[in-house]
């Protein structure tokens, strides 16, 4: 219970801000409410891992013939609409990894592509002329190191760019 309900005329309370004291139908109602979310969490948590032990059975490879002991689950759907949220659930983590899996294997290609470029000696290598994109301020190439971008220029290190907006003022 808040200070204000046992000792009501001490404080001026509303000069500062201090809400009143819960009574006990508003003390009732927040441990309803409260109860009611850790429900949906519990709930939300037991389809989380029905979907993650469901795609974990099926990668694993078992020989034809021999059926899977059916494990009692702490989630039974109960009706048409639990088990299409537990079907829509699983068809949603598994786009999800497909997603995910496609953007890594795009990631990996281009890290390949970048350090195969920056493998292959150029004729140029010292001079002030490059093939790639290079330093806008030292025009050194920028083959093989992440790049410093500021206004859309690109520089090989901060010294760089620290000198070109030096140059600029």
């Amino acid at each position: 219970m808040l200070v204000g309900g046992t000792q009501p005329d001490k404080w001026d309370y509303k000069a500062a801000h201090v809400p009143s004291p819960l009574t006990d139908s508003q003390a009732q109602e927040q441990r309803r409410k409260r109860n009611q979310r850790d429900r949906r969490r519990k709930q939300h948590r037991k389809v989380a891992n029905v979907a993650s032990s469901d795609t974990e059975s099926s990668e694993d490879e078992k020989p034809r013939g021999t059926a899977a002991p059916s494990k009692p689950t702490l989630l039974q759907p109960k009706g048409i609409l639990d088990a299409q949220k537990v079907a829509a659930n699983i068809a949603r983590v598994a786009s999800a990894q497909t997603e995910r899996e496609k953007r890594a294997a795009a990631a990996e290609a281009r890290q390949k592509a970048h350090m195969a470029a920056a493998a292959t000696p150029s004729p140029l290598a010292g001079s002030s002329i490059t093939n790639g994109p290079a330093c806008h301020w030292c025009k050194k190439s920028l083959a093989g190191i992440v790049p410093f971008e500021r206004l859309g220029k690109k520089y090989c290190s901060v010294d760089c760019v620290d000198k070109h907006l030096v140059q600029q003022i």
